[in-house]
């Protein structure tokens, strides 16, 4: 009895050890599986996250270049703002002395005409004298 039992048991331990090898089999098989999904995932998560830093640097790139652009065109602003200032101050010298020139001219005018109107006097009085000198000396 107990060698009839005895075979009985040795391949039922047999077959559970062959069972739980497959059940192990198995569950590997579909733990690789599940890995192989994670690591399917966890690799396109960090494609994306590859892509949102590629983008956010490009963003910050172009945001970059646009600050440089505006200081630039702040920059050439001003200068056309400091030429034209410029400009205007020249113009407003030159005109200035345009006008003190013309000023001293009149000055000089001026002089001329008392010094002519000095002269005119003068001669007057010295027709004068002579009609009066010419005169006495006929009498």
């Amino acid at each position: 009895s107990n060698s009839i039992l005895q075979p009985q048991s040795q391949q039922s331990i047999k077959e559970q050890h062959q069972a739980r090898a497959r059940e192990r089999m198995a569950s590997w098989r579909q733990s690789s599986g599940a890995n192989a999904a994670i690591a399917a995932v966890a690799a396109a998560i960090a494609k994306e996250e590859e892509e949102e830093e590629r983008q956010r640097q490009e963003l910050q790139r172009l945001e970059r270049l646009r600050r440089q652009q505006e200081e630039e065109e702040e920059l050439e602003r001003q200068r056309q703002e400091r030429a034209q200032r410029d400009q205007e101050r020249d113009q407003i010298a030159q005109q200035e002395a345009i006008l003190r020139q013309i000023q001293e001219e009149q000055r000089q005018q001026r002089e001329l005409q008392q010094q002519q109107q000095l002269l005119l006097q003068q001669q007057q009085q010295l027709q004068q004298q002579q009609q009066q000198q010419h005169g006495s000396s006929v009498e």
